[in-house]
């Protein structure tokens, strides 16, 4: 095994199918937050941000406005305010919506041209840190990662993909081809700065280097005071990043999916004790950690600290055999990746955070993997652990990416038909009520879908995203009542995107959204367990009232005042909401 990974074929092939892995790619299309940006650039949208700050999709000085429109739905927390500072990332997609327009296959390509040469860098970084048997399997498990399926496949996500470009340029240029020089370290904080014009990720590349200035293999000749000295300037333009992107209000607030450790440091720390195992998950294990978003965070999160244990334990059984250089890599490269990954707890959950942390966590499993298989004591344990990591890093993770492709492939696919349902049901209507579908796909893209396409039909108002049954009562010829059977509102991830549950509702609380008012009737531990919704020509063509109904969107009869109808639960195009 040692011969085929020494062969220099091998780095260049292991790259090689990595990018044949993402070729895919290219069947995605525009795919649900690409749907948003794109209709930003061709001003569709009721709020449309500048080509270089495409990333403010809910700024709080625009969510009257927002809000009057039902470009968020009517719960949304009074003073939501989501806005990522990205201009490196708008400025990309400006240029791809300049030179292509609104045909997608231009843009997955660009993103291809980063996926390769993030690969090509990957190789000279771990080529630098590691010996060659170990380097190429490093190489093999980042390129085989389930990390890097969004940031190549989604136009919107491809900020993570541009920013790891660059951490690891400036890392390569700090390590590799003869050493580091004041040049080198000039170079690479330019390429960091570059990285944190992507996205804010990039700062998990501030925490590498200053983890290569404090434990790398030159740190040991240099005096604790001195190691610090070299650090201080990544620390310091971490600290300058961010006191800029506060100054300019950037990050989130009363959010339940984002939470920025700048406006919210409680919450930020609260949701980061169970987030930070779920990407351990995703790291050591290969389960992806998009699985805490479909309501199993805390098993996931049980199997990060399994897989943490697993791993910790199989390093102190192979740690006499590793080598020097080895060693030296991983002292500075683990706990960067553990960095990198905390700096990404405010993130909304998934692989795609964890393409920079990566950098350190493929080192790692590469080198307890190449020692696993030894003679030696505890053999059978040893390689009983290392033939489960490896048969998840390098047989299961990249199937999981094929699959992953084809599916996002799929509910792209369902989408755009759900949006062409949404084109039917409301003709004729100049406001449609979407009364209960709990999929994001039917109630938050396949209206983008409408809008990125100039199909705007008007107002839509996204009422009841839970995932249950829905029983509607007409209590008069303007009103009708909406409770979910069993639960409250406000229990997906996706309702508590637009508001954190810890800001409670209170009985009489109104909201004005489209035209209509919602008044919450009953709370429940502070979440609303019935409303009401206040609709002028209730009966009238000009109103629509749609549901997900069996698989479908469908326009419903509104009922007779004093009845009843229950709006049976059943599964959107996504297959999980």
């Amino acid at each position: 095994m040692d011969a085929r990974l020494r062969s220099s074929r091998a780095p260049a092939a292991l790259a090689g199918i990595g990018l044949f892995l993402a070729l895919p790619t290219i069947a995605i299309g525009f795919y649900a937050d690409d749907l948003m940006l794109t209709g930003a650039l061709e001003r569709r949208l009721p709020f449309n941000p500048p080509w270089w700050d495409l990333y403010r999709l809910i700024p709080a000085n625009a969510h009257a406005a927002q809000l009057e429109h039902g470009f968020v739905p009517w719960w949304s927390a009074p003073h939501l305010h989501i806005r990522f500072v990205r201009p490196l990332a708008s400025a990309l997609l400006g240029i791809d919506h300049a030179l292509f327009g609104d045909a997608p296959l231009g843009y997955h390509l660009h993103s291809l041209v980063w996926w390769a040469a993030l690969l090509a860098i990957a190789r000279v970084a771990f080529e630098a840190w590691l010996p060659p048997p170990t380097s190429t399997l490093a190489l093999a498990v980042y390129a085989f990662s389930t990390a890097h399926g969004y940031p190549v496949g989604w136009a919107s996500a491809r900020h993570e993909l541009v920013a790891t470009v660059c951490v690891a340029g400036g890392l390569a240029l700090m390590t590799a081809g003869g050493g580091e020089t004041a040049t080198r370290r000039w170079r690479a904080l330019g390429a960091f700065v570059m990285g944190l014009a992507a996205s804010e990720g990039a700062i998990g590349g501030l925490a590498f280097a200053v983890m290569l200035d404090v434990a790398g293999p030159a740190a040991a000749f240099r005096s604790w005071q001195a190691r610090l000295r070299r650090a201080a300037p990544w620390g310091l333009t971490a600290l300058a990043y961010l006191a800029c992107y506060a100054s300019v209000d950037g990050g989130a607030r009363e959010s339940g999916g984002y939470f920025s450790p700048l406006a919210s440091p409680g919450r930020f720390v609260q949701v980061g004790i169970l987030r930070y195992p779920v990407f351990l998950a995703n790291a050591l294990a290969g389960v992806p950690a998009e699985f805490a978003v479909i309501g199993a965070a805390r098993a996931v999160a049980i199997l990060g600290v399994v897989a943490a244990g697993a791993v910790a334990l199989l390093w102190r059984l192979s740690r006499d055999r590793v080598e020097a250089k080895e060693r030296d890599a991983i002292r500075w490269l683990l706990p960067g990746a553990l960095m990198a990954v905390a700096a990404c707890l405010g993130a909304f959950p998934g692989a795609r955070v964890l393409e920079i942390g990566e950098l350190g966590f493929a080192a790692l499993i590469a080198v307890i993997l190449r020692h696993a298989f030894s003679r030696g004591p505890h053999a059978a344990l040893r390689r009983s652990i290392g033939g489960l990591l490896a048969a998840l890093h390098l047989v299961l993770s990249p199937l999981a990416v094929l699959a992953n492709l084809a599916a996002t492939v799929q509910i792209r696919q369902k989408t755009d038909l759900v949006a062409e349902q949404a084109a039917a049901a409301i003709e004729g209507a100049d406001h449609a009520l979407l009364l209960a579908a709990s999929d994001p796909m039917v109630s938050v893209y396949a209206p983008l879908k409408l809008a990125s396409g100039g199909r705007a039909h008007g107002c839509w108002s996204w009422i009841s995203g839970a995932k249950a049954d829905v029983r509607l009562t007409r209590t008069s010829l303007s009103t009708v009542t909406v409770e979910p059977l069993g639960i409250t509102l406000m229990n997906g991830p996706f309702e508590t995107l637009y508001r954190d549950p810890a800001i409670a509702f209170h009985e009489g609380d109104e909201v004005a959204v489209c035209g209509e008012t919602v008044t919450v009737r009953r709370v429940e531990g502070g979440l609303p367990a019935a409303i009401e919704i206040r609709v002028d020509e209730m009966d009238e063509p000009r109103v629509a009232l749609l549901a997900w109904q069996d698989g479908a969107l469908r326009r419903l009869a509104a009922p007779k005042v004093g009845a009843s109808v229950v709006i049976p639960w059943s599964p959107g195009p996504s297959g999980f909401f």
